[in-house]
C-alpha cells in the first residue's frame, strides 16, 4: 500500500503543479488518497 502511495505521488508531482495539484497533494498527505482523489474530482 504505501508502495502504491509513493507511485500515486510521483505521478501527481510530475504534472504540472497548480492549485488543484496543490490541494491534493495536501489533501492526500493529510487524509489519504479518497480524500485526494475526491477533491481532483469536485475542483476539475
Amino acid at each position: 500500500m504505501i508502495t502504491l502511495s509513493y507511485i500515486l505521488l510521483g505521478v501527481s508531482l510530475a504534472a504540472p503543479i497548480g492549485p488543484v495539484n496543490a490541494a491534493q497533494i495536501d489533501k492526500g498527505l493529510k487524509h489519504g488518497f479518497l480524500h485526494s482523489w475526491l477533491v481532483g474530482w469536485v475542483l476539475q
